[in-house]
């Protein structure tokens, strides 16, 4: 007898794990409803209301694609519940993120709380309705006596998230230089309405995350449309800059959104071959192509209680489309931690799909001659030379960040990158007149990614090389510029520290041509470039080390024209 009580408790514990993991180990779509497109506050009105250069139409079609993704259903909210939120709110000036989320649980949340707690709509949830059709009828005639319309109150009844995003500042920086920015501060409040057995609802709130973004004016831009999924428009400048800040500002906040943990995409593992695993999310709910998640084991703890213990990692490499196929499945490849298991679950990484590397190195081969760095002074007579360098410079020390913007969801190809390049260098060799040497370089292309925590990255780029030389000479300061053209090749090699951090060696070779353009200026006055740069180059071989993270926030828009674009 007390063997099969002791078998009888065992499997019922066993049971209790295996539900608790099911419940877990799935993602049930949730119902979201905005309060509003975004809320201004009263203090950074007068430059989002008032100036041209703002469109928040624009800015809510750029929120609305990025926060209200694949993974949820919208409903919409009446008007006139946010009408009192708008009068109050706006008549406070000097308003705080704090007080802005207390004035909304006073007015908005708590106008929604008094209808989802009227006493027929709390009999109604208890009901649960067993057909749309008695649903319908219920919504028809209760909907009057609330002064709403009945589309309102099945929006109400269905919304189990509310979210408003805001700006708290806007402004414009100008520079005595003409490199204006323009800036944007805000963010998003979430709340979550709970909906107890006896249908009394209640809300808490879920989070207030803050973010920034930033637009730079470029008043010698040629090109003056800006494109955003299928959609194009003219923008001057400022307009431009404005569009670039507001784009960058909706992703940060789509990656917070993704980042709260009921919204995380999660599914348990039904199929396993190798390390390679299937489980069933798909296209439907946004997943892509290289997106990352964790590996999620439930345990129980010495308590009972069933806690997540992270295990592994893993990248999609097919992406299920359940759109089609409902029973489509995604497959992705393990590529660190414990092996995974069929029953474990997969949890949702959310990042922007862009990686920051930063790399430093040592490249030899590159050609500055003492020629390279001349310059006239016409106060001596007789006018003599003056140089930059002593001595051949044949060497620099090159810093570089990489933006890798993942290409896979558009391509179809795995770790296939778009690559923006931006090095500095500082060429070696012994100075003269204590002048300063330094060389931006700018470079696009694409980059290959093969492995996994142990991988190796091939990169194909082209740019320019921007050369300055500046020093003082009798009083006179001198400034050199040499640009030209550059082809170049990276192999890199590293390791996943984790699912976010990767080290690495690379070597790189650059082809540097002669100069295109050569230009001197000695007080701000010109001169006549005389001395031979076809023997310059400015290119070499690097080798080095680098560290790179996979961005979950950028303050700029970088790529973002390509996001409506993904599809695998």
């Amino acid at each position: 007898m007390r063997k099969t009580l002791l078998v009888t408790f065992l499997f019922l514990g066993i049971l209790t794990s295996v539900f608790a993991a099911i419940e877990q180990g799935s993602y049930q779509r949730k119902s979201i409803t905005a309060l509003d497109s975004v809320w201004v506050f009263p203090q950074a009105q007068n430059m989002v209301y008032r100036s041209w250069a703002f469109d928040l139409d624009r800015f809510g079609k750029f929120l609305t694609y990025y926060i209200e993704m694949p993974r949820f259903d919208y409903n919409e909210i009446p008007d006139h519940l946010k009408q009192r939120f708008t009068n109050r709110a706006n008549s406070i000036y000097d308003i705080s993120i704090y007080s802005l989320s207390n004035l909304l649980q006073t007015t908005v949340v708590d106008d929604i709380m008094n209808i989802l707690n009227d006493p027929e709509i709390q009999e109604a949830r208890r009901k649960n309705f067993k057909d749309e059709a008695s649903f319908q009828s219920f919504a028809a005639t209760k909907a009057k006596s609330l002064g709403l319309t009945e589309e309102e109150l099945i929006d109400l009844y269905n919304s189990a998230y509310i979210y408003l995003p805001f700006i708290s500042s806007a402004y414009l920086q100008r520079s005595e230089e003409g490199y204006d920015t323009i800036h944007i501060d805000g963010g998003i409040i979430w709340w979550k309405i709970d909906v107890d057995q006896s249908g009394t609802s209640s809300v808490k709130e879920l989070l207030v995350a803050t973010t920034w973004a930033m637009g730079f004016v470029d008043y010698d831009r040629i090109e003056n449309i800006f494109t955003f999924a299928d959609e194009s428009w003219y923008a001057s400048p400022l307009e431009y800059a404005v569009n670039d800040a507001m784009l960058a500002f909706a992703k940060n906040l789509s990656v917070k959104t993704r980042q709260i943990d009921a919204f995380k995409l999660q599914a348990q593992i039904v199929e396993s071959s190798g390390r390679t695993f299937g489980f069933p999310l798909g296209n439907n709910e946004g997943i892509h192509l290289d997106d990352g998640f964790y590996v999620i084991e439930y345990r129980e703890d010495k308590d009972g209680n069933i806690v997540p213990y992270e295990k592994g990692y893993v990248r999609v490499s097919k992406t299920g489309n359940n759109g089609f196929d409902p029973t489509a499945l995604t497959y992705a490849k393990q590529i660190m931690g414990t092996r995974a298991t069929i029953g474990d679950v997969v949890m949702e990484n959310p990042k922007l799909g862009i990686e920051l590397g930063i790399t430093g190195g040592l490249t030899t081969g590159s050609i500055i001659t003492k020629e390279h760095t001349k310059a006239k002074i016409p106060s001596i007579t007789p006018i003599t030379p003056v140089y930059g360098l002593d001595e051949t410079s044949e060497s620099q020390l090159a810093f570089n960040a990489l933006f890798m913007y993942n290409l896979a969801p558009i391509t179809n190809v795995s770790q296939l990158f778009l690559t923006m390049d931006v090095g500095l260098a500082f060429p070696q060799g012994e100075r003269a007149n204590s002048a300063s040497l330094s060389v931006v370089s700018p470079y696009f292309g694409v980059t290959k990614g093969f492995g996994g925590r142990v991988y190796a990255n091939a990169s194909a780029l082209l740019g320019l090389d921007l050369l300055n030389i500046s020093y003082e000479a009798s009083n006179y300061d001198v400034s050199i510029d040499h640009r030209a053209f550059g082809i170049k090749a990276i192999i890199e090699a590293g390791y996943m520290l984790n699912p976010n951090w990767r080290v690495g060696v690379f070597g790189s070779y650059k082809i540097g041509f002669s100069p295109y353009n050569s230009n001197i200026e000695v007080d701000g006055r010109s001169q006549t470039v005389d001395s031979d740069t076809d023997d310059m180059r400015l290119g070499g071989v690097t080798v080095g080390i680098g560290v790179s993270y996979s961005l979950g926030e950028l303050p700029f828009n970088l790529f973002g024209f390509l996001d409506p674009l993904k599809q695998y």
